[in-house]
């Protein structure tokens, strides 16, 4: 990935007062997952490469005439990794999203 020290490393590059877990409606999961693929591996990189990406997108919406990200999105630590059978990694991720949903956010799954 590229290198942009000036960027925090989250969903939209945001700011602390925009990405605290405290702060956001939104969570952001990352699942970073290739351990059942059949062809070639490398999906796993698919989170890191969706963040990397939105660091550099326009945060305003034109067509709601406002910044969305102002509702606060957090990016979370990814939920399971390629060590974790599929069983293992889809409970940690309804775990994951159980927890967040009782905290009252909104969580999104970057499961590629």
């Amino acid at each position: 990935m590229g290198e942009h020290p000036e960027l925090p490393m989250n969903y939209g590059g945001l700011d602390e007062e925009h990405s605290s877990l405290e702060r956001s409606r939104v969570v952001i999961l990352p699942v970073p997952y290739d351990r059942t693929a059949s062809y070639m591996k490398g999906t796993a990189r698919g989170p890191e490469a969706i963040v990397e990406a939105s660091r550099f997108m326009e945060l305003y919406d034109d067509e709601i005439d406002r910044d969305p990200y102002t509702i606060g999105i957090h990016t979370a630590a990814p939920v399971s990794g390629n060590d974790d059978p599929p069983e293992v990694m889809t409970r940690k991720v309804e775990e994951a999203t159980a927890r967040y949903l009782e905290m009252g956010k909104m969580p999104g799954h970057r499961l590629l």
